[in-house]
């Protein structure tokens, strides 16, 4: 009988035996079944389907040779959201300061866990993540909290990119949160002149205004009307405040 070729996969029944212990003590010894499809690749690495049924492995190894051939990483079938965030966390952790880390698992634990992490991470899509963003939204997360789960996910999915385990990041897909800027309300001239007198004479004077305080302090009253005069003809500008990361 010929040897079998690599991407020739192999399908048959495995059975193990499984002990039970009843209530009154009783040990009972039970024969376990299941089936099971293996398939050496032409990288070398060895590939395992499991099934109830030869039918089910069957189809779980054609799928797999395809995508295979179309060069698309394997995904372990029991490997989801949740167990793979987990250990991508402690991968980072030596990488990541104290409070960094905290911080990452407080909302991986508390936020992405519970909405995503059942969901096997070769099925993740892009309205899964959509749908738990809204859902995030909903319960009453900020739009800066969502943005901050968005962009953690989106650094585990592409580091699962890099190690084969995924052929895309839906994180990247998927619509980031909005944060509303807010209006900054600039002093009128009659503030600005009242936080300058107020400062008038302190020793940190000249941190609220150089330009005005040593206007009004040295060069006189009339110098110091002028440019005020000028500052309320000028156009008035708005402006909106900015947050760095």
């Amino acid at each position: 009988m010929a040897k079998r070729g690599n991407n020739e996969g192999s399908i048959y029944e495995q059975e193990w035996p499984q002990t039970r212990v009843r209530k009154d003590g009783t040990v009972v010894e039970l024969r376990r079944r299941r089936w099971v499809a293996s398939v050496t690749l032409d990288n070398g690495k060895r590939k395992t389907f499991y099934g109830n049924t030869r039918e089910e492995v069957a189809r779980k190894l054609a799928r797999g040779l395809v995508q295979f051939e179309r060069g698309l990483p394997f995904t372990p079938e029991t490997l989801t959201v949740g167990k793979y965030l987990s250990d991508w966390l402690d991968s980072m952790r030596p990488t990541l300061k104290p409070k960094t880390y905290a911080s990452y698992e407080q909302l991986i634990r508390v936020h992405i866990q519970p909405g995503l992490g059942k969901i096997r991470l070769g099925k993740l899509q892009k309205a899964d993540v959509n749908r738990f963003l809204a859902n995030r939204e909903h319960a009453g997360s900020s739009p800066r909290t969502r943005q901050y789960l968005l962009s953690i996910l989106r650094m585990a999915l592409e580091d699962a990119v890099d190690d084969e385990l995924i052929a895309r990041n839906v994180g990247k897909l998927a619509k980031s949160p909005r944060v509303a800027q807010r209006e900054i309300q600039p002093f009128d001239q009659h503030a600005v002149n009242a936080l300058l007198d107020a400062g008038r004479n302190h020793r940190f004077e000249h941190l609220l205004h150089p330009g005005a305080a040593h206007a009004r302090t040295h060069r006189g009253p009339a110098v110091a009307d002028r440019r005020a005069e000028k500052r309320e003809r000028s156009p008035c500008c708005t402006a909106y405040r900015t947050r760095r990361r």
